[in-house]
């Protein structure tokens, strides 16, 4: 089994960018990190191209937040042994070549996990 969720750290109640004196992002503050429970996002399509993002609406998701613990003790508890973790983010060359995934190198946005059944 294998699957992704936002990411525990950076997916909070509370959140936003820092950007430094001349406009450049380089923090995300996040609070309520220990909330559990439904949480509502809107999503924008911010990078896709403007002809792309025009064409559609905004819309909203609600999904099951937990904590980083939270994750790993259910699929634990599920009786599956954790084979990876992975948080994806792009390289040095790709935030240069593509601005609208930079900030993958400031703050992971996506949590993989990889587990199988305990008994394999």
């Amino acid at each position: 089994m294998q699957f992704s969720v936002v990411h525990p750290a950076t997916s909070t109640p509370i959140r936003h960018w820092v950007d430094d004196e001349a406009g450049h992002r380089h923090a995300l503050a996040v609070g309520d990190y220990f909330y559990e429970g439904p949480l509502t996002d809107r999503w924008i399509f911010g990078a896709a191209p403007a002809d792309v993002r025009d064409r559609h609406e905004p819309f909203t998701i609600t999904y099951a937040r937990r904590t980083l613990a939270g994750w790993i003790n259910a699929v634990l508890g599920a009786g599956f042994t954790i084979e990876a973790i992975d948080e994806p983010h792009a390289d040095e060359q790709t935030a240069r070549t593509h601005p609208e995934v930079a900030d993958t190198r400031i703050a992971p946005y996506f949590l993989i996990l990889r587990a199988r059944t305990a008994a394999h």
